[in-house]
């Protein structure tokens, strides 16, 4: 299974992750982060680990770790 952690901390919800998640295994999240910003939701068994999220992101705040599907 492929796991995308985001970084809650640095995440700015600009969403830019979402939008190159072409398996939609980003979508639009419901927690707010301490400053305010909606973190995406992550649902593993839709990634595909292309890594378009990680790539994306302009405050690095997402990883990836590819697992065995």
């Amino acid at each position: 299974m492929n796991v995308v952690t985001i970084d809650k901390v640095y995440c700015k919800g600009c969403d830019l992750c979402i939008a190159v998640c072409k398996p939609a295994a980003l979508s639009k999240g419901s927690e707010r982060n301490a400053k305010g910003y909606m973190v995406p939701n992550h649902t593993p068994d839709a990634c595909v680990a292309c890594g378009n999220c990680e790539l994306t992101c302009p405050e690095m705040a997402i990883t990836l770790i590819k697992g065995d599907k």
